[in-house]
């Protein structure tokens, strides 16, 4: 049986002085859409077809619909074909090409080869030698990759601008935008931390999302570090990574499992051993 997915575009009218939102169908359907995926940036938007085509719509006065012009469009237009995976304005093809477009640059051009994975919104990436990549403006006014390091078996982005590296020997590391709810709030420099720092050894799989830095050892240790929040939104900032529970195996969200398959709230609670706030499972 056929399966047809319908794109629907969310908008807002005023009515007596009050805004209504209206949903309104931008395309008549994709056929064959058992593949599909969508992208959503800050005011454009992007599909990937089951025929490996990209599509984007929306705001576009810098180029960042990647269709060549600066016309903002509302209706879905086809940007590149042969595409494995896509993200904020940049496209991984089948032959491992990285594509990327935007900022005063429509059209899509190429970057580099040999690309394995990007991570969830486009980068950094991953090529087939496991290294990690990233990309760089220059006085050319294109972007450019350059390599963060080597031996890497995957990465994530958890904060703007903040990446968790893990490696295959089962070392943790960070890179990226220092702020309160970054990792590497943990350590003292209040500056950008452009090369990878270790920040945990022996680590088995890492769990960093929205709600902060979180990993398990090899030994199923959960442990946390930096800025985090719990289940309930509360925020703390942790001045040194320090273990939660054992016997863990996933947190997300503000919600852990154990290896019995017990689930659990993460939330913060006063450590009368010390003058700070400690994060605990409730």
């Amino acid at each position: 049986m056929e399966r047809i997915l319908k794109l629907l575009a969310v908008g807002m009218v005023f009515f007596a002085g009050c805004a209504v939102p209206v949903v309104t169908e931008i395309n008549d359907s994709i056929h064959n859409a058992v593949d599909t995926r969508i992208w959503a940036g800050a005011n454009q938007s992007f599909y990937l077809d089951a025929d490996n085509i990209l599509w984007s719509w929306g705001e576009n006065t810098d180029g960042s619909l990647g269709d060549g012009t600066v016309i903002s469009r509302y209706k879905p237009e086809v940007v590149l074909s042969d595409v494995s995976d896509m993200g904020d304005r940049v496209a991984l093809r089948n032959d491992g090409s990285l594509w990327v477009w935007g900022l005063g640059t429509g059209t899509p051009y190429w970057v580099t080869d040999n690309v394995s994975e990007l991570c969830l919104g486009g980068l950094p990436f991953l090529k087939e030698d496991h290294t990690l990549w990233n990309l760089a403006w220059v006085e050319s006014g294109r972007l450019e990759a350059y390599m963060v390091c080597e031996d890497v078996l995957n990465a994530r982005e958890f904060c703007p601008g903040t990446f968790a590296v893990l490696k295959h020997d089962g070392s943790l590391w960070g890179y990226g935008t220092r702020d309160y709810y970054s990792f590497v709030s943990s350590f003292p420099s209040s500056d950008d931390q452009e090369l990878p720092i270790c920040l945990g050894v022996e680590v088995s799989k890492v769990c960093a999302d929205s709600h902060g830095m979180f990993y398990i050892d090899n030994d199923s240790r959960l442990w946390a570090s930096g800025g985090i929040r719990d289940y309930f939104g509360d925020h703390i900032l942790l001045n040194r990574p320090i273990v939660i529970k054992d016997n863990m195996k996933d947190t997300k969200m503000g919600m852990a499992l154990d290896t019995e398959n017990n689930l659990y709230i993460l939330r913060f609670i006063e450590d009368n051993e010390d003058t700070h706030q400690s994060y605990r499972l409730s």
